[in-house]
């Protein structure tokens, strides 16, 4: 595990106007799923980023990161890999 915290950033320009506005809408949001990663509250995190995902259909990130939560929640539990 690492022990420093690392900004994230993404570059929204060049997106689609609808796309660049459901990441703004939802960056707050965002930001507090991270934040239940980093305490591993991943049942947490996966909800918000249900949500997230469900706000904001256009959002690669958020959906990269749902994507991770539920693999990470399938090997959890010990259906996986």
């Amino acid at each position: 595990g690492k022990s420093r915290h690392t900004g994230v950033y993404e570059f929204l320009n060049g997106l689609a106007a609808q796309e660049r506005e459901q990441k703004l809408h939802v960056a707050p949001d965002f930001r507090e799923g991270l934040r239940f990663i980093q305490k591993h509250d991943y049942d947490a995190a996966l909800a918000w980023f249900n949500r997230i995902v469900e706000a904001a259909p256009l959002d690669q990130a958020a959906r990269m990161v749902l994507e991770r939560l539920q693999r990470l929640r399938i090997t959890a539990d010990g259906h996986g890999a």
